[in-house]
């Protein structure tokens, strides 16, 4: 995948390997399961160029395996990218505004957690997609696996904050929140400031 988008960045790019599998072959491996969660990243960021910047629909057709499979997994970024490639969806706009709301309800710095008896658990995973305020800290959280019981840290790390701004401004450029959304913590209006 990422050999077709460097070949649109530079064209005269002529590396190739002796074989590449189809593509949704490679996409079916990473649906197999959670393990190294930080591959659906990697898929969802190469498909949102291979997908908008080619007129092929084996990608979309691809793209849509793993989408399919992470679709319950309330990723903010990953919703963001699907707005992208699929146009507007209620549903799952109005998940990724709420996602974004309970971020900002997660702590501020990287505290141990372990949530083993907190939330119903099937086998080492959560059953279900833990939710975001209460997930382990972690760096970039729509990276992580969101069925993860336990990690962070010792208290001394402060978040990045990455995590929120990227699909916060992905969700202001395709319309998924409006600027009349944002509110000064400082003033009592929802008044915008005006653009010089």
């Amino acid at each position: 995948m990422l050999i077709v988008v460097a070949r649109h960045v530079n064209p005269s790019s002529r590396s190739r390997p002796a074989f590449v599998a189809a593509i949704d072959v490679g996409v079916e491996v990473d649906v197999g399961s959670n393990s190294s969660y930080f591959k659906f990243n990697l898929d969802f960021m190469t498909f949102y160029n291979l997908v908008r910047l080619n007129n092929d629909n084996s990608y979309l057709s691809a793209y849509q395996i793993v989408r399919n499979y992470t679709a319950s997994h309330q990723n903010a970024f990953f919703d963001m990218i699907d707005n992208a490639l699929q146009g507007p969806n209620s549903a799952r706009d109005a998940e990724a505004r709420m996602l974004l709301d309970e971020w900002l309800l997660r702590p501020v710095r990287d505290p141990y957690v372990d949530l083993t008896d907190t939330v119903s658990v099937c086998g080492t995973e959560a059953c279900n997609p833990i939710p975001a305020p209460l997930r382990p800290p972690t760096d970039f959280l729509w990276q992580r696996d969101p069925f993860q019981l336990a990690g962070g840290g010792s208290s001394t790390v402060e978040s990045p904050g990455v995590d929120y701004i990227l699909p916060y401004w992905m969700g202001r450029y395709y319309g998924v929140i409006s600027a009349d959304a944002v509110e000064s913590s400082a003033a009592p209006s929802v008044a915008v400031a005006p653009v010089l």
